[in-house]
């Protein structure tokens, strides 16, 4: 079994809401076919029996995921702001424009935390690598399955905790 790390993992409050909104749904699903089990031994036929066998099998995936998403939130710490000095960091917005003068909003977040569905950019992706400790009016080439392409630092924004 691969030892799990213990690096302390930066999350925005939004981050952590969505990991914990995932813990809950990942042991909402647990509970509810556990509690779907309870019949005795020998009270289900053959069909019943290979039935729930076979969404055992298909709840395993949702018990690893439930278990990786509790360790991620076990080791997580509130994001820090960080220094107004241009500098990319964890928690950053950047703003890029690419070599077709394109202009893109990212916000640089740890793995964990990164959502598809937001303008944000894993600092672990090739993009959020390149974009690491670079300084606004810097350029950056990234290459991506499209090709590789540079990208321009327009402004970095330092994270900052908005308030409701």
């Amino acid at each position: 079994m691969a030892q799990q790390s213990r690096e302390p993992v930066y999350l925005t409050p939004a981050g952590r809401k969505r990991l914990e909104d995932q813990v809950a749904r990942y042991t909402k699903a647990v509970d509810e076919w556990r509690s779907g089990g309870s019949a005795a031994p020998g009270g289900e036929d053959r069909g019943d029996a290979a039935e729930r066998l076979m969404e055992a099998d298909s709840l395993a995936p949702t018990q690893d995921l439930l278990a990786r998403t509790q360790e991620v939130l076990d080791r997580a710490l509130p994001m820090p702001e960080g220094p107004d000095d241009g500098i990319v960091r964890l928690g950053s917005t950047v703003t890029v424009r690419d070599e077709g003068g394109a202009v893109s909003h990212y916000m640089v977040v740890d793995p964990a935390e990164f959502d598809d569905g937001e303008a944000q950019v894993s600092a672990n992706s090739p993009v959020g690598r390149a974009l690491l400790g670079q300084g606004c009016g810097g350029q950056v080439a990234v290459a991506l399955p499209e090709g590789r392409q540079v990208l321009t630092i327009e402004a970095v924004e330092p994270y900052r905790e908005r308030t409701p």
